[in-house]
């Protein structure tokens, strides 16, 4: 009889979880935002992402949180990074006595964008379709997504910046077009 009473609770909490995960196609028609296009508490729930239109700083900054809480799939295929916004990132250390802000500008991945700094809390972002209007990727632009697997980088990627896809340690299918020359 416990069998059936443990067996019974082990299939309802995974029919409740798999009903929590959720896929999200939404079209941002002005940069900057989408922060308010998705309810607050259905962020811990995104899983599979994909957007389409315009995304500035602002925009970059709020999927970096997503990556940190369950977001695993990025499809940005349709969408174009734009100039504007808030700075995606703001970064300092010990050798540099002020900050450095980071904002986006067009059709460039830019430096640090996908980089988590905070190992206390790392992506978990697997895999990302970059847009297909990408132009080139900055220096350390996903260095430290450890669970990243997969990228797709568009034949439109002229230039990689160093140590773009340091400490990906999980990353075993990228595909570098012959359009890269640096």
């Amino acid at each position: 009889m416990r069998k059936i009473y443990l067996f019974t609770f082990m299939m309802l909490l995974l029919v409740h979880l798999k009903g929590q995960a959720q896929q999200i196609t939404l079209h941002v028609e002005r940069a900057g935002t989408l922060p308010g296009m998705i309810d607050e508490s259905r962020l811990p729930y995104i899983t599979d992402l994909k957007l389409t239109g315009e995304l500035n700083g602002t925009d970059i900054k709020f999927i970096r949180t997503l990556t940190q809480e369950n977001l695993r799939f990025l499809d940005l295929s349709e969408a174009q990074i734009v100039e504007g916004g808030n700075p995606y990132t703001i970064s300092s250390s010990v050798q540099i006595t002020s900050s450095v802000h980071y904002y986006t500008r067009n059709n460039i991945i830019g430096v640090l964008m996908f980089c988590i700094e905070d190992r206390r809390k790392p992506s978990v972002i697997s895999k990302i379709i970059l847009p297909k209007s990408t132009l080139e990727i900055q220096f350390r632009a996903f260095s430290g997504c450890t669970n990243l697997t997969n990228i797709d980088i568009p034949n439109s990627v002229t230039s990689i910046g160093t140590e773009t896809f340091s400490d990906c340690t999980s990353l075993t299918d990228i595909n570098i077009p012959n359009s890269v020359t640096s």
